[in-house]
């Protein structure tokens, strides 16, 4: 009688609380990373790419810092503050996350040395830096389909898994944080026409 009793407090009440909420928990970090392709594959590439140039600008000299975090602060406010100007909701502040996090990852794909040899040799210093890192996130997006995603490229709930997944152990693997990596994988994948 007792067990029964249990049953129907739980559904009638719900179950307890198991605390506060994770937003660090697997579940909610693929949640995330879904939310950010779909907003990737819903804007137009125009709107995208005048965001990713006014955000990485910025990124790359008023918030210049020695200190990381001061970076970082200043360019996750840009962020926020070019959507608010843009009025363009949570779905900008999807894609304005992924491109603010891609411009501070920028470090870990490219070494000042490759990064000076790209500006010695090309007319277009900017663009061969994106077409670098562009090189250098599909390479990555292979080493994640040939390693654990099984995903149909239109399965954002199977690829948002798979990225967190592999940006989890890619921190061994390839010394890559995982912001660095979602941030890459996240715009190759929602970025790159189906």
């Amino acid at each position: 009688m007792t067990t029964l009793a249990v049953i129907v407090y739980f559904a009638v009440h719900g179950a307890p609380s198991s605390g506060p909420p994770r937003p660090y928990a697997a579940d909610a970090r693929a949640a995330y990373v879904r939310e950010a392709l779909a907003a990737l594959q819903a804007t137009d590439p125009t709107t995208l790419a005048q965001a990713k140039a006014y955000i990485g600008a910025v990124s790359q000299s008023a918030c210049t810092s020695a200190f990381a975090r001061l970076r970082v602060e200043c360019t996750m406010s840009v962020a926020r503050r070019y959507c608010a100007a843009k009025k363009g909701g949570s779905v900008c502040s999807l894609y304005a996350d992924v491109i603010a996090s891609r411009a501070l990852a920028e470090d870990y794909f490219l070494s000042s040395a490759a990064r000076y040899a790209l500006l010695q040799q090309s007319r277009d210093p900017r663009g061969a830096i994106e077409r670098e890192l562009r090189r250098m996130e599909g390479e990555l997006a292979v080493d994640m389909r040939l390693s654990s995603c099984r995903c149909a490229t239109d399965d954002t709930r199977c690829l948002a898994l798979a990225i967190d997944g592999f940006c989890v152990a890619a921190g061994d693997e390839h010394d890559l944080p995982w912001q660095a990596c979602v941030a890459a994988l996240t715009w190759f994948i929602g970025t790159t026409p189906r």
